[in-house]
């Protein structure tokens, strides 16, 4: 496996793990109840990054990018998952906490271009 194959795999790891535990709310009451709970669920998300440490070589780059990250995985968050973690509750055997992976990834790496596990350079190489 190459070395760009195994930093892709290991990124795309750690993206799921970093954001296990996300959740979306079940009954839509109001605007202001909906984003406080999109906060609660993007200040864990970052919690649960930040505790990790492993998206960025710096504290300031892993604070940057866990932010980023919590804030895309909150869009994409399954709402079993938002619930037990705005509860408190177990996430096990609630299935997957994202509503779609792979368009999770993309819009990760789309909007936390830092997060990236490789990057062309303009010739291609």
């Amino acid at each position: 496996m190459s070395d760009i194959s195994a930093g892709s795999g290991w990124r795309g790891v750690m993206l799921g793990l970093c954001l296990a535990g996300l959740a979306v709310v079940g009954a839509r009451a109001d605007d202001a109840a909906i984003d406080q709970q999109s906060q609660q669920i993007q200040q864990i998300l970052e919690g649960r990054c930040l505790k990790q440490g492993l998206l960025g070589q710096t504290p300031e780059q892993v604070k940057a990018n866990c932010g980023c990250l919590a804030k895309v995985g909150t869009k994409h968050l399954q709402p079993a998952w938002r619930k037990a973690m705005l509860e408190g509750s177990s996430e096990q055997g609630i299935g997957p906490p994202m509503d779609d992976q792979v368009q999770f990834q993309i819009d990760a790496l789309q909007t936390c271009p830092a997060i990236a596990p490789y990057q062309p350079n303009a010739s291609g190489q």
